[in-house]
């Protein structure tokens, strides 16, 4: 550390921006590690604490995979379909299985359950998952505040926004600031929504078993009447959209729009190349399962012509894990850094490896196709974002990559660039659909079955225009499968909770903080939807915190403003620069030309200013919402 020191509190004129980064990245490392307190009691603490909050997020995982089954008797699942239905375990009494802790379970009763106490049942129990954690986080939350005392920062949250790669938003005050600006702006929409699905329930006769007020919508009821909004109001069929995106086919699709806007050549290796490839000679060496598949991302011809550079070729490996099964993490999606990207000593580059993991559902059906859901679609390009992100970033060293060495608060801005805005665009949907039924006779005929109807007529081949139509204004009110000021204003109640644990700045005001009555009070402050507190139950009713990975994760908590944060970036970028023509690759190279390829090796803020020829603004956001871009800065 001492060398380290020395040359970093020295003369670093000579040294280029890049080379500045990555000294202070290293000096960073060194220092926060506790090596710049004085060697003693005072360092021993400080080691003993950050080994302590090691533990217990292993805790806080290993709490959150625990199943958290609740049971359901055939007559309390009306509405959901029969094809999720279907693939439910049943307990001895013959009632379904459901895990309160796994999102699909979750959707599944909340987006089609009729029967309102059924709603209510999963609510709960998806509220209360992970107990353990409780526990957990009010020692990590405290112990986090003396460690961040130690190196000499007032709070936990001032801590992480500086240490580096520093934090684009710069201060916690800047985040308080940012949340209660975007609070503010989506909460008139957030209002009109909730009387709108309150007005829908309201002129529901088909309730069964209510709970609490009939023409009030509780928040075991937004997502069942959002449901009933999109299809009264878009007619979209969930399941009918879904048969027109067949793993394989739409998979391959996005791909492509990925090589035409970033100019790549994607390949998957597999077969005879894949056992060439490997150094045993046997492909499946290579791949931790048989679902697992490589693809080889080059430079195409076509970018490599109008940009000539030695740089340009072989860009490096992504290998995808598309399917759920057990052992697997349930319903998250991932990308893991397997080699980074960097300049080794003799000047040749280390090619990266990126590793995707989903948890997309798969068919055991011969005949018919493992099927994505629209929402789905979002994980697909978001994860792909990132990996491209790594691949086309030029660097030389591994933390100044644009996926390893970007600050949290910028990081998930390329992906969410592709993930929220491609999936609404007209020709990207007609490419990368194809209805199941057309793939051979047995399937038309296993289709014309599912309708009860051999002679029902086959769907369209691609996603006809009017449904696409639908799809789009459907997604742009609700992004997230909720209307949008709703999803706003409970991400920025989520977000605010994490700056509240975190940004405390004396250990007695962080042990005073009740996390789960906070918690659930600031969704409730932000959102304006009533929960169980106002049918009678008690203010600890529930501890949503517990089941959210980003509070007890080294490199989001205090920073889970992040999402948020990184999407002003995401739309003001699509907005401004790929809205009118969104699969225009002139416009893609450019933007992966400029704000790609840079990476993390240099100030982002700035980069950012000069792509868009002004300062980031929240415009496109704005737009993104529907509040249209008038509302920006």
């Amino acid at each position: 550390f001492k060398l380290v020191d020395s040359v970093y509190k020295a003369d670093q004129t000579n040294l280029d921006e890049e080379d500045r980064i990555i000294l202070q990245w290293t000096w960073s490392q060194f220092a926060t590690s506790g090596l710049n307190i004085p060697a003693g009691a005072q360092r021993d603490e400080f080691t003993a604490n950050n080994a302590r909050i090691d533990e217990l997020f292993d805790y806080w995982t290993g709490n959150q995979s625990e199943p958290a089954y609740v049971y359901f008797a055939a007559e309390e699942l009306e509405g959901v379909p029969a094809t999720i239905l279907s693939e439910l375990d049943k307990d001895s009494s013959g009632k379904y299985q459901l895990d309160a802790s796994n999102i699909d379970d979750i959707l599944a009763i909340s987006n089609n359950a009729v029967n309102e106490t059924t709603r209510y049942t999963m609510f709960i129990a998806a509220d209360n998952t992970a107990p353990g954690n409780v526990y957990v986080l009010e020692e990590m939350t405290q112990l986090r505040f003396q460690v961040a005392q130690a190196l000499g920062y007032a709070s936990w949250a001032e801590y992480v926004l500086a240490r580096a790669p520093a934090a684009v938003a710069g201060t916690p005050a800047a985040v308080t600031d940012f949340l209660e600006q975007i609070g503010t702006a989506a909460a008139p929409l957030a209002a009109g929504e909730q009387a709108r699905l309150s007005a829908y329930k309201s002129n529901d006769t088909n309730v069964i078993s209510p709970i609490g007020e009939k023409d009030v919508v509780y928040r075991w009821d937004t997502l069942f009447y959002s449901q009933i909004w999109k299809e009264t109001e878009y007619q979209i069929d969930d399941e009918a959209v879904s048969a027109y995106l067949p793993f394989n086919v739409t998979y391959a699709g996005i791909l492509k729009i990925y090589e035409e806007i970033y100019g790549l050549t994607i390949q998957r290796i597999e077969g005879a190349d894949l056992d060439e490839f490997s150094p045993t000679g046997k492909g499946s060496d290579l791949l931790w399962h048989p679902d697992v598949m490589l693809f080889a991302v080059w430079d195409s011809q076509d970018f490599i012509s109008k940009h000539p550079d030695p740089e340009y070729g072989f860009r490096g490996f992504i290998l995808v894990d598309p399917f759920f099964r057990k052992g697997k993490s349930t319903g998250s999606t991932y990308i893991s850094t397997l080699s980074p990207s960097y300049l080794k000593a003799d000047g040749c580059r280390n090619y990266p490896v990126f590793g995707i993991v989903y948890n997309f559902v798969q068919s055991e059906d011969e005949v018919k196709p493992s099927l994505l859901r629209y929402r789905d679609l979002n994980n697909a390009f978001h994860e792909l974002g990132h990996s491209m992100a790594g691949l086309t970033s030029i660097n030389k060293y591994e933390k100044t990559n644009g996926l390893d060495g970007s600050p949290t608060d910028y990081v998930e801005f390329p992906s969410q660039m592709m993930g929220e805005n491609f999936i609404k665009v007209p020709e990207v949907l007609k490419s990368i659909s194809t209805h199941w039924s057309s793939f051979s006779p047995q399937a038309a005929a296993a289709w014309q079955a599912e309708q009860n109807s051999t002679t029902a007529a086959l769907p369209p081949v691609t996603l006809p225009d009017d449904l696409i139509e639908g799809l789009i204004k459907s997604t742009s009110l609700f992004p997230r499968t909720r209307p949008s000021g709703q999803d706003v204003e409970g991400r920025v109640a989520r977000f605010s909770y994490d700056q509240a644990i975190y940004n405390q700045t004396s250990l007695d005001a962080v042990k005073a903080i009740d996390q789960g009555s906070l918690y659930e009070t600031l969704i409730k402050r932000y959102s304006g939807v009533p929960d169980p507190s106002d049918i009678g139950q008690p203010a600890d009713w529930g501890h949503g915190e517990t089941s959210i990975y980003q509070y007890g994760a080294d490199n989001y908590a205090a920073q889970y403003y992040s999402y948020l944060f990184c999407q002003i970036f995401a739309e003001d970028v699509f907005y401004t620069k790929f809205a009118a023509d969104p699969l225009n690759p002139d416009i893609g190279y450019d933007y992966r030309l400029r704000v790609l390829q840079p990476g993390a090796s240099t100030n982002l803020t700035q980069l950012l200013t000069n792509y868009l020829g002004r300062e980031p603004n929240q415009n496109g956001y704005y737009q993104f919402i529907g509040l249209g871009p008038a509302l920006g800065n």
